[in-house]
């Protein structure tokens, strides 16, 4: 076919790129090549007539999208009417002239084919002259090509799978997941002419740093028996002779697997490393036999540097070296990211984010699994990035019979991958086995530095035994670089897949703290969720649902709530075209997958509650990680760290070919095509400052450079972010200056705080690679009346020049008054911590005991740790005549198994004020309620460590629940969480967690009396903390002065359902039957009000005018107007959430947050518009004087049971209901106070219904269920 204006197939050898020596020469013959698709793998190679296309080679074979491709890049030049994509091509032909160089005569000719997938049938003149199998190799051409001659060669390639066997099988019968995505030659092609006798098959280059030693090895073939020979190496500089090196005389006989090798020391002048990769050399080796040359081989490039580990850590050059590292996709996307030029510019986009090692990210080596690497390598080594390269996984092949590496192909393919690699000074490691080797519990904290591989037992055992007998094979290639298993233990180091979920920050920032003190080896993190964006999804396996498609939740919101508070409630459009779409496939229960979902490219934008968040775990974890020497480190997901910024767009770009010169290596792409799958690294279509890091990039990026210097903990714990101290108090904090670079830096630390008398440092430290230092601050604060902030900031400047800075906020309380206290108090504290807090506070007690009578106490206080689940405990059935009881922390099991309570055990750091402006939380704010001074000492500092194969696990609802593990409880707020009761008068101080629908500190009220529910860590805790002092005498001050409000009963009027609803949430409540209202009752509202009402609407408006309490549930304009008598204004709009200030305690929406009314199943609903104070969107609004609330969300309207959507909320929807009518005095009663007097039975399950009104689900209802993505 005529190719298109301009496009040439140029087949002539004169301007083909050739490597000759004086023995042997090699010529490129890539360019492009006649192709057409073939139908059968025993056809006969077809005449050279019209119908032939062209492709070029090398290149893979255009797909449809969707097919795993982030973009194609060279076109196929068919006939007309062929097909430009080969989507269904399973087999083609390839065809090109070949002139056979005249001065091959006396010479063994072959073609050589690197990354052929799968299989290569050569033919010349139409006659079979060979094969080529997976991963490439040669065919010998002597007999069938004549020097001097031109010659048709053709070669049919067959995609096809390869067994574990080592047998090929057709496409359409290989496993639907293994079907190649990338087919074709995929490498360079050569002709070769080479001696017919004794030649040199490959060399290979080993050095020494520690010994000063350079090492070669010549894999050799043909020698004669009882010849005599020498090996000659010659290394070049820049094209002068550097050394030369010999080796002794040697025959036939003292090859060790066709290989000899010989050493000679040097100490060169110039080292390879990241910042130094210029400093390259040359060798060419030569064969001798009797003085007389009898082959040259090809000459070698490499680097002089040495790659090792000590101890725990790895050493580059004699410094050590810490792995900030990302997997590298080259290979795996199209010719122009494998090119030299796409693989230079990748990696020095990654070096731009701070990364300093990267891993090819195929994880096994089956045909069609990548394209050609050789670009791709020598790109790492010219700009500098250490690399880890994948062999082939031992799971790919069949074990059964004697020697099997040699039958089912893993020798050759093992040496085929380490030959390609092995000279390159950037690659240092080789991984293998991805994700075959690991155990359940790798990562449990109290594991990580122990782990013993002769501990393992069952199949894992038995999978290390042969990857670690397998481990000969490598060596008989490559005896220096580090090999080791992806994911899983190795002899040299461990790596593992760390998806923490939601563990908290403190407690990331400690997890490897014991690999850091008793860590015998290397300990690299290949995937690292900060968290994972998967973590924000309400599925956390099984692997059986995760893998299939389900109905499910990505929960972006609630767990920005989590870090963000009430701000996480403005949804970005991102949530809400996730949130409107997965409602869509809950109604229809239409299951969806976990990449279904839309607006892909939102998951680059600065999503503040996925991103934003991210950004905060990056802030506060990953400088402490870095501290403690991590020696490896990836973080998952780098594509979702910049977008393009606005004007920017990845555009297709023609790129230009030099048709006359396409017979070079390499790849020669005809365009760059952008795909919706586009990452900064690879987009070739792009500039580098086409791209603005989102929120998480810009804190990655700031904490993933080399030079890092920041404000860390006292000198005992540098991971402690204390920040509330008491007036006069010396504040202790530490400069930490970190140094990942590859020389020794100078830093100038200057440091100021800003107090009335301004307090400032300067220091200068040297800080050696792989090191970090650390400058202790020390100054006294400033006598306070009123609590006060100041300023701690940081100005670090490196011998560089590059400048880091950093700041950290201290909160100073006021020296602490005695809390006033002046009724009888009575304390019941078997274990004696809270006596101690009393004494402290200088608070009179009487000691009482469980059966003790209670009515000379007016305060009764239950110390920490003074319930159990069957034990004795006091009786508060006074409670409702008037007794006021504080109980302070309470286990887990007490909480749940015998007071009904759904808890969460989890490491609260931060806390938000729910009332503001309450006596609770006089002198407290949200920023005093997080990340607090010591340890916790409610709960253990870790879980007890499961067997192996299992990860630790916690009781929760009487599930058997998994989670990650616990690193300490230091900077706790809260260990043991109450979620928010659905039933009973319970008001929330404070609340926090997922969907802030935990409260540490509630006050439950119920008669006269009331108990107030402490969880908050303020006993016992390992180091003086002024905000849990200044909490406790708050808390007691309050209780001493609180008095019951008025209580009043609910009178219903709506829809049955309502009425049910109520019932069953304890409200006393009874249904309107027409009779007149009076101020000792409070009037509930549903659907349907109105046409109950009838002719007694205008008797309930005059009832409201004159101050009468209502809570109206669901109301539109029209019928509040009737009922109401207010000129309230409403409009239909969709509600999915909204924000609104959080009320202070005389409002009747005190403890009614706005993360109550979000809701996942978006619909349309009369919002308040006018008319009354509006919160929010006017989900929720105040009317009247102040008497009337508007709900416009009733709970009862959430059909959980049909739609799990909708459980969430349900649930909260039921909590604001029920607070909203104990604002308003309504009595609502449960088995609680009972509960506490009465031991729990074995079978009891309490958590199940008195306080909540929807049962639990194994796997989704708990928030804080762990999986190891």
């Amino acid at each position: 076919m005529p190719l298109p204006e301009g496009v040439k197939a140029v087949w002539d050898l004169d301007k083909a790129y050739r490597d000759a020596t004086c023995t042997r020469e090699r010529i490129c013959i890539n360019g492009l090549w006649r192709f057409k698709p073939a139908s059968d793998a025993d056809e006969a190679c077809p005449g050279f007539d019209e119908d032939w296309g062209y492709f070029k080679v090398p290149g893979t074979w255009p797909l449809e999208p969707g097919r795993k491709e982030n973009g194609r890049s060279q076109r196929f030049f068919g006939p007309e009417g062929s097909k430009k994509k080969l989507s269904d091509v399973q087999m083609a032909w390839y065809s090109r002239e070949i002139t056979v160089p005249a001065q091959w005569r006396g010479r063994r000719i072959a073609l050589w084919a690197a990354w052929v997938n799968s299989r290569a049938k050569v033919f010349i003149d139409g006659r079979a002259a060979g094969e080529i199998d997976f991963p490439g190799g040669e065919v010998d051409l002597t007999g069938t090509c004549r020097p001097g001659a031109t010659h048709q060669l053709a070669i049919l390639v067959i995609a096809q799978f390869l067994t574990p066997q080592g047998t090929y099988l057709p496409y359409d019968e290989a496993p639907a997941e293994r079907r190649m995505l990338r087919r074709g030659l995929c490498g360079d092609v050569f002709l070769m002419g080479m001696p017919q006798g004794a030649c040199i098959t490959d060399v290979g280059i080993d050095t020494s740093v520690r010994q000063w030693l350079i090492t070669f090895t010549a894999a050799l073939d043909g020698l004669k028996g009882g010849a005599s020979y020498v090996l000659r190496a010659r290394v070049l500089d820049d094209g002068e002779e550097a050394l030369t090196a010999e080796s002794e005389p040697f025959s036939a006989g003292d090859l060790q697997n066709r290989r000899l090798e010989f050493s000679k020391e040097w100490r060169p002048p110039k080292l390879w490393d990241t910042d130094t990769p210029g400093n390259q050399y040359d060798v060419t080796v030569e064969l001798l036999e009797g003085g007389s040359t009898q082959d040259v081989n090809h000459g070698v490039r490499f680097g002089f540097r040495e790659f090792w580990i000590e101890g725990r850590d790895f050493i580059l050059n004699g410094s050590r070296v810490h792995l900030r590292a990302a997997p590298l996709n080259s290979a795996q996307i199209n010719t122009a990211t494998a090119s030299y030029e796409g693989a230079c510019e990748t990696i020095r986009r990654l070096k731009w984010w701070g990364y300093d090692a990267v891993y090819t990210h195929n994880y096994d080596c089956r045909p069609g699994s990548h394209i050609a690497f050789e670009e791709i390598l020598r790109a790492a080594d010219d700009v500098g990035m250490i690399l880890s390269f994948a062999l082939p996984h031992v799971s790919d092949y069949d074990w059964d019979g004697d020697s099997p590496e040699k039958r089912n192909g893993y020798e050759r393919h093992v040496e085929w991958y380490v030959r390609c690699a092995r000279n390159h000074p950037s690659v240092v490691m080789y991984s293998q086995n991805h994700n075959s080797t690991h155990h359940q519990d790798d990562e449990n904290p109290q594991r990580i530095p122990l782990v013993l591989d002769c501990l393992l037992t069952g199949y894992l055992a038995d999978r290390l035994r042969r990857v670690y007998s397998l481990e000969r094979v490598l060596r008989q290639f490559d005896r220096t670089r580090i090999q080791y298993n992806h994911a899983g233990p190795s002899r040299s180091m461990c790596t593992m897949n760390c998806y923490l979920n939601w563990t908290p920050m403190q407690e990331r920032s400690e997890w490897f703290q014991r690999w850091a003190e008793y860590g015998a080896r290397p300990l690299c993190l290949v995937e690292y969720g900060e968290p994972y964006e998967a973590s924000f999804m309400n599925l956390r396996g099984p692997w059986s649902r995760v893998r299939s498609k389900d109905l499910f939740q990505y929960q972006y919101t609630e767990w920005g709530a989590a870090t963000r508070g009430d701000a996480a409630f403005e949804l970005h459009d991102f949530e809400k075209v996730c949130l409107r779409w997965e409602a869509d496939r809950f109604r229809r229960k239409d299951p969806f997958g976990i990449g279904d979902y839309p607006m892909p490219q939102g998951l680059h934008m600065n999503v503040p509650n996925l991103r934003g968040v991210q950004a905060e775990f990056v802030r506060y974890t990953w400088p402490y990680i870095r501290t403690l020497g991590l020696s490896g480190f990836n973080i998952w997901r780098e594509p979702y760290l910049c977008f393009l910024r606005r004007g920017a767009r990845a555009a297709r770009v023609e790129l230009d070919v030099d048709w006359d010169n396409l017979q070079r290596p390499g790849f020669s792409p005809d365009f760059y095509e952008p795909s919706p799958s586009d990452s900064m690294p690879y987009s070739m279509g792009t500039k580098l400052e086409d791209w603005e890091p989102n929120v998480r990039g810009v804190a990655f990026r700031r904490y993933n450079q080399p030079l890092l210097a920041y404000i860390a903990g006292k000198a005992e714990r540098f991971t402690a972010r204390g920040h509330n101290y008491a007036a006069g108090e010396i504040a202790e904090k530490q400069i930490i200056v970190i140094n990942d670079s590859r020389r020794s830096v100078d830093c100038t630390c200057e440091w100021s705080v800003n107090l009335p008398q301004k307090a400032s440092g300067v220091s200068v430290v040297r800080v050696e690679p792989g090191c970090n230092e650390r400058i202790l601050v020390r100054f006294k604060l400033p006598r306070a009346r009123t609590n006060r902030a100041y300023r701690l900031r940081l100005k670090a400047t490196f011998s560089t020049g590059e400048v880091r800075a950093d700041e950290f906020t201290l909160h100073v309380f006021p020296h602490p008054k005695a809390p006033r206290v002046c009724k009888e108090v009575g304390l019941y504290d078997p274990l004696g911590q809270t006596a101690k807090l009393l004494d402290e506070l200088g608070i009179a007690f009487d000691t009482v005991q469980a059966g003790s009578d209670l009515r000379g106490c007016s305060l009764l206080i239950i110390g920490k740790k003074a319930l159990n689940v069957d034990g004795a405990a006091p009786d508060l059935s006074r409670v409702p005549d008037g007794l006021k009881v504080v109980m302070f922390e309470q286990t887990k099991e007490a909480l749940e198994q015998r007071l009904g309570f759904r808890v969460q055990e989890w490491g609260l750091r931060r806390a938000f004020a729910r009332v503001p402006g309450h006596p609770i939380l006089a002198g407290l704010s949200d920023e005093q309620l997080r990340d607090w001074h010591g340890e916790a000492t409610l709960i253990p500092p870790s879980l007890p460590p499961p067997d192996y194969f299992s990860y630790p696990t916690v009781k929760w609802c009487g599930f058997d629940t998994p989670r990650a593990g616990r690193a300490g409880n230091y900077g706790n707020v809260c260990s043991v969480m109450i979620e928010k009761p659905a039933a009973g008068d319970f008001l929330p101080i404070m609340d926090g967690g997922f969907a802030l629908q935990y409260s540490p500190l509630t006050v439950y009220r119920e008669g006269k009396g009331m108990v107030l529910f402490c969880q908050v860590d303020v006993t016992g805790r390992t180091d003086e903390e002024p905000a849990a002092r200044r909490l406790a005498a708050n808390i007691l001050e309050f209780a001493d002065a609180w008095q019951a409000p008025v209580s009043r009963s609910a009178v219903y009027v709506g829809e049955q359902a309502g009425l049910e609803h109520l019932k069953a949430a304890g409200v006393a409540v009874r249904a309107y039957d027409g009779g007149t209202l009076d101020g000792g009752c409070a009037l509930v509202l549903g659907p349907g009000a109105a046409d109950q009402l009838a002719q007694g609407a205008e008797a309930v408006a005059r009832w409201v005018a004159a101050g009468g309490r209502v809570l109206a549930l669901g109301l539109g304009q029209a019928e509040a107007r009737l009922v109401l008598g207010l000129p309230v204004e409403m409009q239909v709009a969709e509600h999915i959430s909204c924000r609104y200030a959080p009320a202070g305690p005389d409002s009747q929406v005190a403890g009614v947050g706005c993360g109550e009314f979000m809701i996942r199943d978006p619909r349309e609903i009369p919002l308040v518009t006018g008319g009354a104070e509006v919160l929010g969107n006017g989900v929720l609004a105040v009317a009247g004087g102040g008497n009337v609330v508007l709900c416009q969300l009733a709970p009862w309207q959430f059909d959980h049971k049909e739609f799990y959507n909708t459980k969430g909320a349900f649930r909260h929807l039921s909590f604001a209901t029920s607070r909203l009518l104990g604002n308003m005095g309504v009595a609502l009663g449960t088995p609680l106070l009972g509960n506490v007097a009465r031991p729990a039975g074995p079978e009891e399950k309490r958590w199940l219904n008195g306080l909540y009104l929807e049962e639990p689900v194994l796997h989704d209802d708990d928030p804080y269920r762990f999986f190891r993505w």
